[in-house]
C-alpha cells in the first residue's frame, strides 16, 4: 500500500493533478501539490523530481523550446542532492521545482512526442509493425546498395536530400565530395593491389 501525503492525499491523485495544472499553465495550484508530497517524505519528494521530468518530455513544446528538458533535469538534480528530512531546511530544493514548474507553466504546450511514441512503440507492441523501407535507404553504406553499385554520386543526389532544403549554398559542399571522391579512389586502389603476404620470398 502507498502511504498518504501528510494531510491524508492520495500521492497518485497529487501527481496527478501537478501534471494537469501545468498543462494549463497554473503555477500556483501546480507548486501546491508538489509541496504537499515534498514535505511528506523523501520517496513522495523523488516521485515530483522524476514526473517533473516526463513532464517536460511530454507536454512541454520541446522544439520551440530545447531548453526546457536540460533546465528541468539539472534543476531536480539539485533539487533531489538538497533535499531534506525537515521542510523548514527544504528551501533551496523547493526553489528548483519552483523554478521548474514556472518554466514548463510558461512555456509553449505540445503533446506530439507523445503521440508519436505511442503511435510507433504500441504499433510494434500490439500490432508488430516492420518498418518499411523505401530503395533510396540503399546506397553505399548498406550490403544492398553495395549490391547495386551505388556510390559517391547516388549518395550525394539521393541519400544526403535534406527536407526543408537549404534556401543557401553550403560553401564546402563541393570541396567535401571531391575530397570523398579521392578518399574512394584511394580505397579502391589499395584494394586492388597485391599485399605480399602470400608471395614467394626471393
Amino acid at each position: 500500500m502507498i502511504p498518504r501525503t501528510k494531510h491524508g492525499m492520495s500521492a497518485f491523485a497529487l501527481i496527478s493533478a501537478l501534471q494537469k495544472y501545468i498543462r494549463r499553465g497554473e503555477e500556483l495550484e501546480a507548486m501546491r501539490c508538489a509541496i504537499e508530497m515534498m514535505h511528506s517524505s523523501k520517496a513522495f519528494h523523488s516521485m515530483v523530481t522524476k514526473r517533473l521530468q516526463v513532464i517536460a518530455h511530454e507536454d512541454c513544446d520541446n522544439l520551440s523550446r530545447p531548453d526546457v528538458v536540460p533546465f528541468v533535469k539539472a534543476a531536480m538534480d539539485q533539487a533531489n542532492a538538497w533535499y531534506d528530512p525537515n521542510p523548514e531546511k527544504l528551501g533551496k530544493s523547493r526553489m528548483c521545482v519552483a523554478n521548474s514548474i514556472m518554466l514548463m507553466c510558461r512555456a509553449p504546450k505540445a503533446r506530439t512526442a507523445d503521440h508519436l511514441n505511442a503511435a510507433t512503440g504500441w504499433a510494434d507492441i500490439l500490432e508488430d509493425y516492420k518498418p518499411v523501407l523505401p530503395d533510396w535507404v540503399h546506397d553505399q553504406h548498406t550490403t544492398e546498395g553495395k549490391r547495386k553499385g551505388r556510390g559517391l554520386d547516388y549518395f550525394r543526389e539521393h541519400s544526403t536530400r535534406l527536407v526543408p532544403a537549404p534556401t543557401t549554398k553550403d560553401p564546402y559542399e563541393d570541396r567535401a565530395y571531391e575530397l570523398w571522391a579521392k578518399k574512394e579512389a584511394r580505397s579502391k586502389k589499395s584494394k586492388s593491389e597485391p599485399t605480399g603476404l602470400f608471395e614467394d620470398a626471393e
